[in-house]
């Protein structure tokens, strides 16, 4: 799935993949938990994101500690959402910008997209709104070239 550090887990009675989905320069990075399953890539799906302690790999964690990941993990919100690109890479889409855009303020607005299984640059989209994006709209944002 993934050509990012995982993790396979069980956790409240599913099953759950850990991806370390990007890493600061400080060394703290985004953990993503993903629900594989009928949920998967759907909107409400039951994913999480969380904070990654610096200077510790997935490989490093202890059952413990990740279930303790899981328990500080938080819900995506609803300027965030999931969807897979067209060669089944998944990705995270975060809504940036101020909530007042909606009074005229569209050049302040827009979304980041972020790799979740495959280690690629993140892509910034401006005064552009997410609620209004289709998932194969995004996947076409981030298509990559063909040669």
């Amino acid at each position: 799935m993934s050509d990012r550090p995982t993790r396979e887990t069980d956790l409240d009675g599913r099953p759950w993949i850990l991806v370390d989905a990007w890493r600061a320069s400080s060394g703290m990075g985004l953990g993503y938990f993903v629900c594989p399953g009928p949920e998967e890539g759907k909107p409400g799906a039951p994913d999480r994101r969380v904070v990654l302690p610096p200077g510790r790999s997935l490989a490093d964690l202890d059952g413990q500690e990740v279930a303790a990941l899981w328990e500080g993990a938080a819900p995506l919100t609803d300027s965030e959402r999931r969807f897979p690109d067209d060669g089944g890479e998944l990705w995270l889409a975060q809504a940036t910008g101020p909530v007042w855009s909606d009074s005229g303020a569209n050049d302040a607005i827009g979304f980041r997209l972020v790799c979740l299984t495959r280690d690629c640059a993140p892509v910034e989209i401006r005064s552009r709104r997410l609620s209004e994006m289709e998932d194969g709209d995004l996947s076409a944002l981030v298509a990559l070239p063909t040669s």
